[in-house]
C-alpha cells in the first residue's frame, strides 16, 4: 500500500513550459489606403504580445512550482516508506508474539497515516496550482481577444466613420463573457499604456489577488517546515522531531540561515509589517490574541494555506488561513 501511494508523485522529469513569440507585422504598401490601419492593428499585435510574454512568465513559474511540488511529494513518500520498512525490520524478530504482532501493527498504522498527509498536503498544492493554471488559460484567451479588438478598431479609424466593426465582446463590464472576470475589460485600454509589462503585472495583480511567492529563503524554510508534516506537537519543543508553533517557524527558518526569537511574543515584533491582501509563502501569520497579544504562530505557504505546530492533540500539518485578528509579519524578503 505505500508502494503504491509513492507511486502516485512522478519519479523524474522537469516542468513543461510555454515562450510566445514576437509577431512578425508586413508593412503596408505606402500608397495603400489601408496604411494607418494596418500599422495601428500591428501595433496593437506588439503590445498584447508584450502582455502575453508576462502571461507566459506567470504560467512558466506555475508549472515549475506543480514540478517541485511533485517532487517534494515523492521525497516525503519515499521517506514514510523507508522508515516504514526500517521499523518493520526492528520489530521482525518480536513479532512472534500478539504484543509483537500488535506493535508491528501499530508502527504500519502510524506510516500509513503519515502517508496519508503526504496525499493530503501535496493534494491541496494541486487544487491552488490547477486553479491558477485555469485563470491562465482564461488571460490568454482574454488577451487574445483584445488584440483582436484593438485591429479592429484601428481598421475602423483608417477607413473613417468606424466601419460599424464589431468589439469582439470587450465593452462595458462583462468581462468578455467570462462571470466573474469583468477585470478584463479594461484589458484594451491598458495595452495602450507605455509599459506593457507594468500592464500585464496589473491584469494578473486583479486576476490572481498577488502571486503568493516568497523569497528564496523563506521558501525554503516553508519547505522545510513542510519536511515535518505529522511531527508531533509538544510543548517547547523546537525540533528536529516534535514542535510548538513557535518552535517550528524557528526551526524551519534556521535551517535557511535566518535567525528568529523562539516565543510567539517576540515573533510579533519581528520583519516588517504586510496587510493580509499581500501575504506570500514564508510570511509568519499571529493569531488567537488573547489580552492583547498573540498565543500562536503560523507560517504561510501559499496566501490562502498555511503549515502549523496547532496543539498538543495535533501533528504539525496544513490548515486555512486562520480567521479573526491576524498580524502578519514578513521576517525576510522585500515587501
Amino acid at each position: 500500500m505505500l508502494a503504491a501511494a509513492q507511486g502516485v508523485f512522478p519519479a523524474a522529469g522537469g516542468p513543461g513550459s510555454v515562450q510566445s513569440q514576437g509577431p512578425g507585422v508586413p508593412a503596408a504598401p505606402p500608397d495603400s489606403a489601408l496604411s494607418t490601419g494596418a500599422g495601428n492593428a500591428g501595433d496593437g499585435y506588439k503590445r498584447t504580445w508584450g502582455t502575453v510574454t508576462g502571461l507566459d512568465a506567470q504560467t512558466n513559474g506555475t508549472s515549475a512550482a506543480g514540478a517541485a511540488e511533485g517532487q517534494n511529494g515523492r521525497t516525503g513518500a519515499t521517506g514514510v516508506r523507508q522508515s516504514a520498512a526500517s521499523a518493520a525490520a526492528a520489530i521482525a524478530p518480536a513479532t512472534g508474539s500478539p504484543a509483537g504482532v500488535k506493535t508491528l501493527v501499530t508502527s504500519m498504522d502510524d506510516r500509513l497515516a503519515a502517508m496519508q498527509r503526504q496525499l493530503d498536503s501535496t493534494k491541496a498544492q494541486n487544487q491552488l496550482l490547477a486553479t491558477r493554471m485555469r485563470q491562465m488559460a482564461l488571460a490568454y484567451r482574454q488577451a487574445g481577444q483584445a488584440s483582436q479588438a484593438g485591429m479592429f478598431r484601428g481598421m475602423g479609424g483608417a477607413m473613417g466613420g468606424g466601419g460599424g466593426m464589431p468589439s469582439m465582446g470587450m465593452g462595458g463590464g462583462s468581462g468578455g463573457g467570462f462571470p466573474g472576470m469583468g477585470m478584463f475589460s479594461r484589458l484594451p485600454g491598458m495595452l495602450n499604456g507605455q509599459n506593457s509589462r507594468n500592464a500585464t503585472d496589473q491584469l494578473t495583480s486583479d486576476l490572481f489577488g498577488r502571486d503568493g511567492n516568497g523569497s528564496d529563503r523563506a521558501n525554503r524554510a516553508v519547505a522545510f517546515a513542510k519536511s515535518k508534516l505529522g511531527a508531533p506537537y509538544v510543548w517547547g519543543a523546537t525540533g528536529p522531531n516534535a514542535f510548538d508553533c513557535s518552535g517550528l517557524t524557528q526551526w524551519a527558518y534556521g535551517k535557511a540561515g535566518v535567525s528568529l526569537p523562539r516565543t510567539t511574543y517576540d515573533l510579533v515584533h519581528t520583519g516588517t509589517p504586510v496587510s493580509r491582501a499581500n501575504i506570500r509563502a514564508g510570511d509568519l501569520i499571529l493569531c488567537n490574541w488573547q489580552n492583547g497579544r498573540p498565543e500562536h504562530v503560523v507560517m504561510a505557504v501559499s496566501p490562502d494555506l498555511v503549515v502549523e505546530a496547532p496543539n498538543r492533540h495535533e501533528r504539525v500539518k496544513l490548515s486555512s488561513l486562520p480567521s479573526g485578528h491576524l498580524e502578519i509579519r514578513r521576517v525576510v524578503g522585500s515587501q
